[in-house]
Order: C-alpha cells, then sequence, then structure tokens
C-alpha cells in the first residue's frame, strides 16, 4: 500500500474516531436535554461538552495511576451507565424493551439495516428536512471539503514532522503511556493521547494528521457562532469558508492549521463558548453557565503555554467581515426572504472563489522536516513487519524515530551507541532479534560516524545485514541476530581501536 493511501485511510480512522467521542456520545447523552435547540447551538454544546469531559477523564485516570485502556473506555461509559441508574423504573424498562426488540429483529431477519434505513428516511421526508436544507447540508459539504483541500494537502505531499514542537508532543505523550502528565498543552496532550489509548491510533500518526481535524472543527465552531449572530441564512457559510482559505494569503499563520498544535486546539472552543453564552443565556437554560465554563476552560487547558495570537486575530476577522457583510446586505432588504436569496448568490460566489483560490494558490510547505519523511515511512513499514512482536527488536537513532516507536519497540540513542562501543575494550550486545540502524544522511553528528560503522559492520557480516530502507537523504539497516547477539563494539576507524 502506499503512503498517500495509508495516510488517507489513517486520517479516515482518526476522524471517525474523535467525532465518536467528542461528538456522537455526547449527543447520545444530551440529545433529549437540548432537543429543542438549534442545530448549530446543539453542536457547540456537544462538542465542547464531549472534549471537556475527555480532557478531564485523562488527568483524573492520571492522578489516580489507573492503568490506560480498560479505565479509559470504562469512564468514557460511565455517563451512558449513570443515566441508565438514574432514569426512571417505567423509562428503563421501555428503552431497555425496544433494544432488546430491534436485536431479536435483526437476528430472526425480519429487521435490517435496509429496513432501519428505509424507515429513518421515510421520517424525514414526511418532515421535509431534506427539502428545506438541502442548500445548507451542501454549504457544510463545500465548506468540508475546502478546509481539507486547503490544510489537507501538504499530508499527502510530506510525511514528517514540519513543526519542532510536534517532537516534544510526541515525548510527552509517551510519557503519558507510562502514567505520567503533559508539562505543559494539558488539553491538546490529553486528547491526543485518549485517541491513542482507546483506538489504538498511533501517537505519531495523530501528530501527523489530527492538524486538519481540529482545523475543520475551528471553522465549524466558527459557523456555530455565525448562525447566531447573522440574520441572513448563508453568510456564515462563508465567514468559515474564508477564514479556511484565509491560510493561503497568510502563510505565517496559515501553516499552523496544518499541524496538530495546541493553539489551533484551544482556539476552537472560544467560539463555541461565546457561542453558548451568547444563546443559551436568552433561552434561559440552566445549563448554559456550565457548557460555556467548559468551552473557556477547554481552551485554556489546551494553550497552555502556547500562543494563540495569530490563529484568534484570523477567526476574530473573519467573524467581523461576515457580520459586516451581513448586515451590509440586510439593509436594503427588510424581508427575511430576499435577504437569503442575496446571500445564497453571495455565498455561492465566495466558495467558487474560495475553491480558485484553494487549486491555485495552496498553503506554501515550510519545507523544514524536524523528522523526515523518510523516517515516518520507514517507522510504518517497521511497525507493519513487527507487529504483534513488540520489544523484540531495537532503534538506533536520533530522537525523531526513536519517540515514534518507543512504545513498541527498545531504542538506543545513536550518541549513546558510538559512545558505548567507542570506550576501550568495550563489548555491546543488543539483545533483540532485529536491530534497526536508522541513518539520516544530511544530518551532522553522530549520523556520519554511524554510517561508517554499518558499513563495517556490513563488511563482517554481509548475510546478516541488509539495506531495509533508503532513499537519497535517509538509509535504514537492517541486522538479523536470530539468537546469536554479535558484539557491535567493532573496528569502524572512529573508535579507539581504529584511530591507533
Amino acid at each position: 500500500m502506499s503512503m498517500t493511501m495509508l495516510t488517507l485511510l489513517q486520517l479516515a480512522g482518526i476522524i471517525v474516531s474523535y467525532l465518536t467521542s467528542a461528538l456522537l456520545m455526547p449527543c447520545l447523552l444530551l440529545r433529549k436535554r437540548l432537543r429543542e435547540l438549534p442545530v448549530s447551538a446543539r453542536f457547540a454544546a456537544y462538542f465542547t461538552a464531549g472534549n471537556f469531559y475527555i480532557i478531564i477523564l485523562v488527568i483524573l485516570l492520571r492522578l489516580l495511576r489507573l492503568p490506560g485502556r480498560p479505565a479509559l473506555i470504562v469512564g468514557s461509559l460511565a455517563p451512558f451507565i449513570a443515566a441508565l441508574l438514574f432514569m426512571g423504573r417505567t423509562r428503563r424498562s421501555e428503552m431497555i424493551g425496544d433494544v432488546v426488540n430491534k436485536l431479536y429483529g435483526i437476528a430472526c431477519r425480519d429487521l435490517t439495516v435496509k429496513t432501519m434505513y428505509v424507515k429513518r428516511r421515510e421520517r424525514l421526508r414526511r418532515k421535509r428536512y431534506l427539502r428545506r436544507y438541502y442548500k445548507e447540508v451542501l454549504a457544510v459539504i463545500a465548506v468540508a471539503a475546502l478546509v481539507f483541500l486547503v490544510c489537507g494537502r501538504n499530508l499527502f505531499e510530506s510525511f514528517g514532522y514540519g513543526r519542532p514542537e510536534l517532537i516534544e508532543y510526541n515525548s510527552q505523550i509517551n510519557d503519558m503511556s507510562g502514567g505520567g502528565l503533559p508539562e505543559w498543552a494539558f488539553g491538546f496532550n490529553c486528547i491526543i493521547y485518549y485517541l491513542h489509548a482507546v483506538y489504538g491510533i498511533k501517537t505519531m500518526t495523530l501528530l501527523r494528521l489530527f492538524g486538519v481535524v481540529q482545523a475543520a472543527a475551528l471553522c465549524f465552531t466558527l459557523l456555530a457562532l455565525m448562525k447566531t449572530l447573522c440574520k441572513s441564512r448563508y453568510i456564515p457559510y462563508l465567514t468559515a469558508a474564508g477564514f479556511a482559505v484565509s491560510g493561503t494569503f497568510f502563510p505565517e499563520y496559515g501553516s499552523q492549521l496544518t499541524f496538530a498544535l495546541p493553539q489551533v486546539f484551544g482556539t476552537v472552543f472560544l467560539p463555541a463558548a461565546l457561542f453558548l453564552i451568547l444563546y443559551l443565556r436568552g433561552e434561559r437554560m440552566r445549563l448554559y453557565p456550565l457548557l460555556s465554563a467548559m468551552g473557556i476552560l477547554t481552551a485554556v487547558s489546551a494553550w497552555a503555554s502556547t500562543s494563540p495570537g495569530g490563529i484568534c486575530l484570523a477567526a476574530a476577522i473573519s467573524v467581523a467581515v461576515g457580520f459586516c457583510v451581513d448586515r451590509v446586505l440586510f439593509l436594503p432588504f427588510k424581508k427575511t426572504k430576499y435577504t437569503n436569496t442575496v446571500s445564497l448568490c453571495v455565498c455561492t460566489a465566495g466558495l467558487t472563489f474560495a475553491f480558485v483560490c484553494a487549486f491555485t494558490k495552496p498553503i506554501p510547505h515550510t519545507g523544514e522536516e524536524y523528522v523526515q519523511s523518510a523516517a515516518v515511512i520507514c517507522a510504518e513499514n517497521i511497525l507493519r513487519d513487527n507487529k504483534g512482536r513488540d520489544y523484540t527488536w531495537t532503534i538506533v537513532s536520533n530522537g525523531g524515530i526513536g519517540l515514534m516507536t518507543e512504545e513498541y519497540g527498545a531504542y538506543y540513542d545513536a550518541a549513546d551507541f558510538l559512545r558505548d562501543i567507542s570506550a576501550p575494550g568495550a563489548e555491546v550486545k543488543i539483545k533483540t532479534q532485529t536491530v534497526y540502524i536508522c541513518i539520516e544522511k544530511d544530518t551532522a553528528d553522530p549520523m556520519p560516524e554511524l554510517y561508517r560503522w554499518a558499513q563495517s559492520f556490513r563488511e563482517l557480516y554481509p548475510n546478516e545485514v541488509d539495506v531495509y530502507f533508503e532513499t537519497d537523504s535517509f538509509v535504514c539497516y537492517r541486522i538479523s541476530q536470530n539468537g546469536s547477539f554479535y558484539d557491535m563494539a567493532i573496528d569502524h576507524g572512529d573508535n579507539e581501536e581504529g584511530r591507533s
């Protein structure tokens, strides 16, 4: 499978996993309490509550030193269990009976997925949802496509870590798997760790691809906010699209939308919190102070020591411009019917222009890779070939690829390895079945010395050493020990014996 196809499948898995925990589960739990609210208000409430609960759950379980995945799964289901226990006896019996009847119908093949789909479709048709809202559904699809086109294109052209912070986040999340807490960016790291622990998505995959998911979340929370501020029906979609495409004109913050950074993730919840304050206050609901506080606290916990200034400013400008356009359109047309017609035309023209900009002026890639694309591809291959055989192999390299695979195999830092084998009279044996020597050719010490050592070791053991993966800038040698652990402290020209 090509790396591009693998990236596409991994991105789809991250989207499904994140939406399940952050949106679908809160929806199932709160939909009856919030059913009177419009879709935009429910989206903001579900999304804010879902993320806030995940962050609190991870921090609480880390403080209690409870084991990772089982405790997180139980904690995720705890609100549903509590709701079931506190539910009235009659209602609980009816709900359980309804579920049992559906399961019995499925088992007897009286009820199929197709039957349930047809019934649901007929119900929607009777309410004329599609006829009333199909234009807005198409606008939502267009905004989502625009976000992934603008922010996700670089993901399929470069597979490495394009920001130095990602290496630090990788290290912190690895520490969380061992029972620790992150030093900063609490909320962001907690979300990444949760998706890694519960759904089994590799940390390096999340840090490579989660950026486009949180960029889409930011666009849709802006959309929810504009639904409250605007009088016209379609200008909110133009605002969300304008924010997404603005990154192509301002690369200094536009490139941030491509990467998984806490300053972007934290900004997602400010529009949600502001929306809930504006809307639910007017509804006089008892939940609105709690939900608004959740949004603000989630944003603060995600930012911690990071600076969200550029992203916040871009979002604020998009909201201000969208609000002004909405008011200008509303002035000559006092009737909502005419305003919506004009706003639909303006939105269509704006989305068309946005797609043209996305195709002709993509967000430029920084050109820097703090972990090379080749290293990521090599790590994916190593993990695939050693699936189910954790810690039967060792990687000798610098910090990047070692951090990405730390939870699955042993890691020997290249500088420590070279120091150990260069000591007088040293005997260094790596006691795993396979050893991978990963070398970035274009970097400074210690990589050149490690490359010379690998060449010398290959001359000594030509049958046990082969080139596992190689590009112009990266090479990985595989040493198959097969139970015979070789002494790595050989004469390679840079150690004490080679210099004497």
